[in-house]
């Protein structure tokens, strides 16, 4: 979520005795067709990315050539066969379209 494309974000408290019990964050899109049944965070190759600049230029200028990491850390390491029951994963895999195109 840090490195999506969702901006919408709430983050409610709960407050017992003048202490803070805990806090949730909630994020969303900023648009949502809820008659689709979903929405795209972004691609992979995209919080990839993100990640690496926020690891590297948080600030916007270049602090450090590399990450810290390793190359492997900065993958999503998400099961393939993960089924959540509430935060529900989709899988698109995009790739092109090699049949030839026809003009007519």
């Amino acid at each position: 979520m840090l490195h999506g494309k969702w901006n919408e974000v709430d983050q409610p408290a709960e407050i017992v005795d003048g202490l803070l019990e805990y806090t949730e964050f909630r994020v969303s899109p900023e648009q949502y067709d809820r008659s689709q049944e979903f929405a795209i965070l972004g691609f992979l190759s995209e919080l990839i990315s993100s990640n690496y600049n926020f690891l590297t230029s948080s600030k916007g200028e270049i602090m450090q050539l590399e990450p810290k990491q390793q190359p492997d850390d900065l993958c999503v390491l998400i099961p393939k066969n993960f089924k959540g029951k509430v935060l529900r994963l989709w899988r698109f895999h995009v790739r092109p379209n090699f049949e030839e195109l026809t003009s007519t």
